[in-house]
Protein backbone atom coordinates (compact mmCIF):
# COMPACT_ATOMS: atom_id res chain seq x y z
CA UNK A 1 0.00 0.00 0.00
CA UNK A 2 1.25 3.51 -0.74
CA UNK A 3 0.59 6.55 1.41
CA UNK A 4 1.65 9.96 0.23
CA UNK A 5 3.37 11.75 3.05
CA UNK A 6 2.52 15.24 4.10
CA UNK A 7 -1.17 14.85 4.68
CA UNK A 8 -2.20 13.26 7.96
CA UNK A 9 -5.52 12.13 6.51
CA UNK A 10 -3.70 9.92 3.98
CA UNK A 11 -1.44 8.36 6.58
CA UNK A 12 -4.42 7.86 8.88
CA UNK A 13 -6.33 6.06 6.10
CA UNK A 14 -3.29 3.93 5.29
CA UNK A 15 -3.11 2.98 8.97
CA UNK A 16 -6.78 2.01 8.99
CA UNK A 17 -6.28 -0.22 5.96
CA UNK A 18 -3.07 -1.68 7.41
CA UNK A 19 -4.80 -2.55 10.69
CA UNK A 20 -7.74 -4.05 8.77
CA UNK A 21 -5.31 -6.46 7.11
CA UNK A 22 -5.32 -5.04 3.58
CA UNK A 23 -1.53 -4.76 3.53
CA UNK A 24 1.41 -5.94 5.56
CA UNK A 25 3.66 -3.06 4.43
CA UNK A 26 3.06 0.67 3.93
CA UNK A 27 5.19 2.64 1.48
CA UNK A 28 5.66 6.30 2.43
CA UNK A 29 6.88 8.86 -0.02
CA UNK A 30 8.97 11.16 2.12
CA UNK A 31 10.72 13.47 -0.34
CA UNK A 32 9.38 16.63 1.29
CA UNK A 33 9.67 15.75 4.96
CA UNK A 34 11.71 12.64 5.73
CA UNK A 35 11.21 11.40 9.26
CA UNK A 36 7.94 13.21 9.84
CA UNK A 37 5.93 10.68 7.83
CA UNK A 38 7.52 7.79 9.73
CA UNK A 39 6.68 9.38 13.08
CA UNK A 40 3.12 10.07 11.90
CA UNK A 41 2.66 6.48 10.74
CA UNK A 42 4.02 5.12 14.00
CA UNK A 43 1.66 7.39 15.92
CA UNK A 44 -1.21 5.57 14.15
CA UNK A 45 0.18 2.20 15.26
CA UNK A 46 2.02 1.10 12.13
CA UNK A 47 5.19 -0.67 13.24
CA UNK A 48 8.57 0.53 11.99
CA UNK A 49 9.12 -2.93 10.47
CA UNK A 50 6.02 -2.48 8.29
CA UNK A 51 7.15 0.89 6.91
CA UNK A 52 8.98 1.36 3.64
CA UNK A 53 10.22 4.80 2.66
CA UNK A 54 11.33 6.33 -0.63
CA UNK A 55 13.12 9.67 -0.86
CA UNK A 56 14.14 10.14 -4.54
CA UNK A 57 10.91 10.12 -6.53
CA UNK A 58 9.17 13.12 -8.02
CA UNK A 59 5.95 11.19 -8.63
CA UNK A 60 4.00 8.17 -7.40
CA UNK A 61 5.06 6.27 -10.53
CA UNK A 62 8.75 6.93 -9.85
CA UNK A 63 8.28 6.01 -6.21
CA UNK A 64 6.90 2.61 -7.17
CA UNK A 65 9.67 1.98 -9.69
CA UNK A 66 12.48 3.06 -7.33
CA UNK A 67 11.15 0.99 -4.43
CA UNK A 68 10.43 -2.06 -6.59
CA UNK A 69 13.99 -2.26 -7.92
CA UNK A 70 15.80 -1.15 -4.78
CA UNK A 71 17.68 -4.02 -3.17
Amino acid sequence: MRAISGEHVRIKKAAELYHAGYADKVLLTTALAPGIAVKDAESYGISRDALLTENKANSIYECSIFKRYKH
